[in-house]
């Protein structure tokens, strides 16, 4: 499963919508992140024991029932592209 973010933020995280973990652990593979043509591979057993942030975020268009969470991973490119 690969998704791309946008920000690195100030700790070194990034954030990823929890329908990519969820599909990732739907489809029992690990989970591609990439950030600026670099790429970061969470592998399954980590996103496993993944927990998201305590808050709900709220959907930007203002949709009922489309609210998520986040997870939070510290940022390490694979070396792939770099």
């Amino acid at each position: 499963m690969k998704t791309k973010v946008k920000t690195i933020w100030g700790a070194g995280l990034v954030s990823v919508n929890q329908k990519y973990v969820d599909k990732a652990l739907g489809l029992k593979e690990g989970l591609e992140i990439e950030y600026k043509e670099n790429i970061m591979t969470v592998p399954n057993e980590d996103l496993k024991k993944k927990k998201p942030r305590s808050n709900v975020f709220a959907d930007k268009f203002g949709r009922k029932g489309k609210a998520y969470f986040l997870y939070d991973f510290f940022w390490k490119a694979d070396g792939k592209n770099n």
